[in-house]
């Protein structure tokens, strides 16, 4: 193996074990094809807000990436809660104006398998 490229695989595994978070902070810009400056662009462009409830994250946790499960493309930057919740609601708008309904206490309407009864 090169020299230079061992030299790398060390420093990279060394990034991982002395901060996790950064290790894999770096694997999943990669995974979503954006660059460090990419997601600095974004970040700066929502004020290190999150794109849904404009919260700051807490200083020791980055903005996750948030992306299309269908197209791969990135629509912005979530905190932890928000990134969770569409995650949990799979993504589906459908199941999102259900929860909003929900919580917004319409109680006369019963959903089953998706479909609405009443």
């Amino acid at each position: 193996m090169d020299h230079r490229l061992r030299a790398m695989l060390e420093h990279a595994k060394q990034v991982a074990i002395d901060n996790p978070s950064r290790a894999r902070n770096i694997r999943e810009l990669s995974k979503h094809n954006l660059s460090r400056a990419g997601y600095n662009k974004l970040y700066k462009a929502q004020c290190g807000l999150c794109a849904i409830c404009g919260e700051r994250c807490s200083s020791f946790k980055e903005l996750a990436v948030d992306h299309c499960h269908t197209t791969g493309k990135v629509r912005g930057l979530l905190c932890m809660q928000c990134n969770t919740a569409l995650g949990q609601l799979k993504d589906d708008v459908n199941r999102l104006q259900r929860a909003i309904t929900y919580l917004n206490g319409d109680t006369d309407q019963t959903w089953i398998n998706g479909l609405l009864l009443s």
